[in-house]
């Protein structure tokens, strides 16, 4: 899926731009997310590094997004039940931390990511600007991430990666990389993959665990 190469460029790396609030990617029925700001190009109270009213301190904490009630979850994917917003956006600071040299992923990986977590592209682009712009240790101007496309994994190379992995032969990035040798796919389209089979297990196994109930019925 080709996405405009601008979708990648950093909006805080360069010049004076007003900081923006995003709002939860349901909240419209485009799905896209809306930046809302004062006339002066300041947003309202209470967003990261801005300036606040009078009598209201400036908020110091990193942004973050907040869902309404009724975008609990993200929308539901072709790999399974949705995640929620909590749960993806835990996804996306795991693959941040993981990742030293990918701070910056390309069009591929960003619409690899949504396509996992359920989130909207722009979102999980905007997710990475932030980040970025908050990472202390990331430095501005860096290369970008620019490995081959990965493209999209058809049924038939899911069916394939979900019968080595019953296996356990995807147990390390080596037999990541053979596998995706034989399936014509990038390595880092199959370590995705892997890692969000070993999410959504490890999430349907805390699941499990919290419905037991902590006393077993004896019988009379």
């Amino acid at each position: 899926m080709d996405l405009p190469a601008s979708m990648g460029c950093d909006h805080y790396e360069s010049g004076h731009h007003p900081q923006t609030a995003y709002s939860g990617t349901g909240n419209y029925a485009s799905g896209s997310m809306r930046a809302s700001t004062s006339a002066s190009g300041v947003a309202g109270a209470g967003v990261y590094g801005t300036t606040a009213p009078a009598g209201q301190a400036v908020a110091t904490h990193e942004p973050t997004y907040r869902p309404s009630a009724r975008d609990t979850y993200t929308t539901p994917t072709a790999e399974g039940s949705p995640m929620t917003h909590d749960q993806a956006r835990n996804f996306l600071e795991e693959f941040y931390a993981a990742n030293d040299g990918n701070k910056r992923p390309g069009p591929e990986q960003r619409a690899t990511l949504a396509g996992i977590t359920g989130l909207n592209i722009d979102y999980v682009a905007n997710w990475f600007n932030d980040k970025r712009r908050i990472d202390q240790d990331y430095v501005p101007g860096s290369t970008p991430y620019n490995r081959p496309r990965m493209g999209r994994l058809n049924e038939a190379q899911k069916a394939q990666l979900k019968v080595r992995l019953d296996r356990g032969e995807l147990s390390t990035k080596a037999e990541h990389a053979v596998i995706a040798e034989e399936l014509g796919l990038e390595s880092d389209a199959v370590d995705a993959w892997v890692y969000a089979q070993r999410q959504r297990e490890r999430y349907h196994s805390q699941k499990k665990s919290a419905q037991k109930p902590l006393f077993k019925a004896t019988p009379r």
